[in-house]
């Protein structure tokens, strides 16, 4: 009964986290009217609009939501979600594909320079996807904590690739449970479950809301009190580009913080991503990325010097660099729409009607 009651807030959280995420306008008018809704075996036949939603009644799960601009006789789906792409993305994408290198070069430092005024981070190391970023920083941690420490503390309630750069680093993925509220890691439950096996967190920010430090910070102190050793913190923020804590931009705490630019996300180069690590791990991050060679090195050089560690082919090439560094551009305005719905959705309080209604309470 725990796991539906979990799966039910979940499902109910997640229409609501998707909208935020997907819907384009920040004109203040209201945000959506429902025409229809097919839950189970019951609809929706009253309009929602925010700020305030309409009476819910039923019990099962959200199949499809309908919207219409005023005239309820033609209904039209909600997009979920969005591509946000700046003109002059496609431009500079063209621009790269015609001039001879389409690699990694001149455009991808170029970016991982934009990225770092953004972020404040000194080294951000770009890769072709945040999975390759997780895999990376999961790689090196495995390197470091030795064959007894294999067990990764996470959350079920994400994209399998969280699970899956646990998998190919060859540890062992243990779930905890979630926050009620916001569907991250449950930190009291993180606290029980942490063994002397356990090699590093996971935390996933779902819907881009950050764990608060004090909170992680009470499952660092307890790893150092009851083992005698730092617990290495890894923060999936593929939803979360842009997020703070304390002032500053996720990634600036001594922690691996991954970030997406996978197609929906706020940030877009099609597809890719970026690892900021501990800063004394950024250089074998940078080599790892491409075979375990340092690419700083003149080509002869680095093709006849030993390889002294295997890695991935997991950079950045220049086309999906030059739509990075334009689309860095407008990501703020694409950040501010997202977070002016969230706390529309937030005041409606949609979460508790959505969990009541879904009969969440009724199987706990």
């Amino acid at each position: 009964m725990r796991i539906h009651l979990r799966f039910a807030r979940f499902a109910a959280w997640s229409v609501a986290t998707c909208l935020c995420f997907g819907w384009p306008s920040g004109t203040g008018e209201p945000l959506l009217s429902v025409r229809y809704a097919a839950v189970g075996g019951w609809s929706w036949s009253q309009a929602l609009t925010a700020p305030k939603l309409g009476n819910f009644v039923g019990k099962s799960t959200v199949k499809s939501l309908w919207i219409t601009d005023g005239n309820m006789n033609e209904p039209k789906p909600i997009p979920l979600m969005k591509v946000r792409m700046a003109p002059e993305a496609i431009q500079a994408a063209a621009k790269v594909l015609g001039s001879g290198h389409i690699g990694e070069g001149e455009v991808a430092e170029r970016f991982e320079e934009a990225l770092s005024n953004y972020l404040g981070h000194p080294a951000p190391v770009t890769v072709n996807s945040a999975t390759s970023g997780l895999t990376l920083a999961l790689r090196m941690i495995a390197d470091e904590v030795g064959p007894y420490r294999r067990e990764v503390l996470t959350t079920p309630i994400t994209c399998f690739a969280t699970t899956c750069a646990i998998l190919a680093a060859g540890m062992r993925p243990v779930w905890v449970d979630q926050d009620d509220i916001t569907c991250n890691m449950q930190i009291a439950d993180a606290c029980r479950k942490l063994a002397s096996s356990t090699a590093a967190v996971m935390l996933v920010y779902w819907g881009g809301s950050p764990v608060p430090r004090e909170q992680i910070e009470r499952l660092l102190h307890l790893s150092l009190d009851r083992f005698g050793r730092t617990l290495p913190v890894v923060e999936d923020a593929a939803h979360a580009f842009g997020a703070e804590r304390d002032g500053k931009k996720l990634g600036n705490e001594g922690f691996w913080t991954i970030y997406s630019f996978q197609a929906v996300k706020q940030l877009t180069t099609v597809d890719g991503g970026c690892l900021l690590c501990p800063m004394e791990k950024w250089q074998e991050a940078r080599k790892l990325r491409w075979y375990g060679l340092d690419r700083s090195q003149p080509s002869l050089d680095r093709l006849r010097g030993p390889v002294r560690d295997w890695g991935y082919k997991f950079h950045m090439n220049d086309v999906a660099a030059a739509i990075g560094i334009e689309n860095l551009k407008i990501v703020d305005r694409a950040i501010g729409a997202q977070r002016r719905h969230s706390a529309q959705y937030a005041n409606c309080k949609l979460r508790a009607p959505l969990w009541d209604y879904c009969g969440a309470r009724d199987s706990a």
